[in-house]
């Protein structure tokens, strides 16, 4: 199974990361990086733009083992894994302090590193319960799974008169109908999504 060699985080507060040898997550409590190979999702993330102290950190080695592509549960996560998005365990990356490379003062590059306990407790509890938020609200996967047995009953619904009253189209309400419709259209939009994320790790092993 191919697997990136590197992954990038482009990050704030470059100096001190630096310095402590330490990155703090602010979204989820996890660490988020891109895979440094194959068609990334550029727009979810600035790159050096619109930031203060602006860095790039490069996980290599033994570091980037770490990281792991998230679920694609539903069409969000889905993105994330297809468009070469990795997550860390929930905690915070530390490692010996080093200088940033000396040919581009602005990226630094970390081979050793551990994930430790978040250090403030509360605001890690908070950043969880916030993760767990966003996948219920937008991890569709946990809604939409139920509408998939719909889609026979949607099917049902569009075939010609005499198949739709042989096959029990009598009985069919119309909430049947619209939640198969929509269970249809995103499984076809998942399906898509799996394909270009598998079509997309096959070209980053060849490169």
């Amino acid at each position: 199974m191919y697997r990136p060699s590197s992954f990038v985080n482009d990050c704030d507060d470059f100096g001190m990361i630096v310095a402590t040898g330490r990155f703090v997550s602010g979204t989820d409590g996890i660490a988020y990086v891109l895979a440094s190979s194959g068609f990334r999702w550029r727009w979810s993330t600035k790159g050096l733009r619109e930031r203060e102290d602006p860095g790039r950190i490069i996980f290599e080695g033994d570091a980037a083992t770490l990281f792991e592509r998230p679920l694609p549960l539903g069409l969000l996560t889905s993105m994330k894994w297809a468009l070469g998005q990795y997550v860390a365990p929930p905690g915070e990356l530390h490692w010996t302090p080093i200088a940033p490379d000396p040919l581009d003062p602005r990226t630094l590059v970390v081979r050793q590193a551990t994930v430790q306990p978040y250090q403030n407790r509360r605001r890690f509890i908070w950043l969880r319960l916030r993760a767990f938020q966003r996948m219920f609200f937008l991890g569709d996967f946990l809604f939409l799974v139920p509408a998939i047995p719909l889609i026979l009953v949607a099917v049902i619904a569009i075939l010609p008169y005499p198949a739709w009253k042989s096959m029990g189209g009598e009985a069919i309400e119309n909430w049947q109908i619209m939640a198969g419709t929509f269970g249809g259209g995103w499984l076809v939009a998942q399906t898509a999504i799996w394909c270009f994320g598998w079509l997309n790790r096959r070209l980053s092993a060849r490169r």
